[in-house]
């Protein structure tokens, strides 16, 4: 790293004006810096003219400045700023980011999201925090740029073991390589092959090398307790769970004393964990638990499943996102469709269904219009709904960070079995 940064001003386009709202600036609404003012990375540090917000210019992303915590504005102000100031403000940042989302979250041993990208004034930054394992992702280009101050900053106020997976989907739209390594293990790097850590009072086990996002689903944190309360008479014996990855689902429903678990996944590996995890989570008495795992593409699996007639008093539908961008939304919404449709006819009388979405571009009421109209209007009852885990930061002035939907319904007959008691702390209307 070099032992400072040049700040560059940022001046809008002509007739352009910046709202106090805005996340961050496009690329049409300024203007560009040269190729010689720009790092490796295509990114530089600035400051937006006027209104002195700092942030960061990325030429190559149609977010061209996202921007940096407003309170640093007084250290951007001169044309270079020195490395190791930026690391003591991001350092002093990661403190108080820290200290909040521990108050957000009830249990002081659970795995928290520690940095939730430009949300919590680091852009293209995410930080979990497994308790033996801190996972970093980058997902742009500004993320990059900023990555080696944040690993800096974090490796001076943590002792723990700090592992970089920057990989996915994300990176893919952005043409950028995958990059996946040890930054700092604790004692050698195979101890942590697999690590265990606690998620809504869920024993959860994960490997950093051949994982999905960062390990696991933080985000899913509410929503598990949700179902939890909803099954908390231990009336339902039989779970199908989608997507299911390591399990959290199956394991949320283990713990109140489900025994018959189908997951269905694409990964081998995942299925594997996700056995071992419902094991370590199960409360059924004098048997241990049945688990099938289905291996292969989720419609063809529900499609077989249906033909079978097979039905479960839990199914839970819980897919990566459908669509990455606006432009393939119409698609999304008949995918979740025809998931809706094909999963709810496989809910046993009396059963419970739980549709979940992570597509940023499908607001919450259009989700709700998707799952609901694939019902059978006559047989189901909407229960409630879930939300993101409060530690993934949800900015008012943008309805993109508040991107999780969990959805919950009931067949008609199923009224009886449910406790119903706390539906209302799930509600996110």
């Amino acid at each position: 790293m070099t032992n400072s940064y040049a700040v560059h001003p940022v001046a809008l386009s002509a007739g352009q004006k910046f709202h106090a709202i805005q996340s961050c600036l496009y690329s049409n609404q300024i203007r560009h810096l040269g190729n010689d003012q720009l790092g490796e990375e295509r990114c530089a540090f600035v400051r937006v003219e006027k209104s002195g917000i700092p942030g960061i210019y990325s030429k190559e992303q149609l977010s061209a400045v996202r921007f940096l915590p407003k309170e640093w504005a007084r250290y951007f102000q001169d044309k270079n700023i020195s490395e190791s100031q930026l690391v003591s403000l991001i350092g002093d940042e990661l403190k108080a980011l820290r200290q909040r989302k521990s108050a957000l979250i009830a249990h002081p041993d659970e795995a928290l999201r520690w940095v939730h990208g430009d949300a919590d004034g680091l852009p293209g930054i995410v930080v979990d925090d497994y308790g033996p394992l801190v996972v970093i992702q980058s997902g742009s280009a500004a993320g990059d740029f900023l990555l080696p101050l944040v690993v800096s900053a974090l490796s001076a106020i943590t002792t723990k073991a700090l592992f970089e997976r920057s990989s996915g989907q994300i990176r893919a739209i952005e043409k950028l390589p995958e990059r996946t390594r040890w930054i700092r293990a604790s004692s050698s790097e195979a101890a942590l092959e697999q690590v265990q850590t606690l998620l809504a009072g869920i024993k959860l086990n994960f490997r950093p090398q051949r994982c999905q996002k960062t390990g696991l689903f933080l985000d899913q944190r509410e929503n598990l307790h949700l179902l939890k309360n909803f099954l908390s008479k231990g009336m339902a014996k039989s779970m199908l769970d989608l997507c299911s990855y390591a399990g959290a689902w199956s394991c949320a429903a283990a713990q109140c004393g489900v025994g018959e678990f189908t997951a269905v996944d694409q990964d081998k590996d995942a299925l594997s964990l996700c056995e071992m995890n419902i094991g370590i989570n199960s409360t059924a008495e004098n048997r241990a638990p049945k688990i099938e795992l289905l291996h292969g593409d989720l419609f063809e699996l529900l499609s077989k499943l249906n033909r079978e007639k097979k039905s479960y008093d839990v199914v839970v539908a819980d897919p990566p996102a459908f669509t990455k961008s606006a432009k393939h939304v119409p698609e999304a919404r008949r995918a979740y469709q025809r998931l809706a449709k094909m999963s709810s006819r496989l809910v046993a009388s009396g059963g419970l269904l739980v549709a979940c979405s992570c597509s940023r571009h499908i607001g919450e009421e259009e989700f709700y219009e998707i799952v609901s109209g694939a019902l059978d209007h006559d047989d189901w009852i909407y229960l409630g709904r879930g939300r993101q885990s409060p530690d993934h930061t949800v900015l008012a002035t943008d309805k993109h960070s508040l991107y999780l939907k969990a959805l919950y319904f009931a067949r008609r007959s199923a009224l009886s079995q449910f406790h119903l008691t706390h539906t209302s702390k799930g509600e996110n209307s």
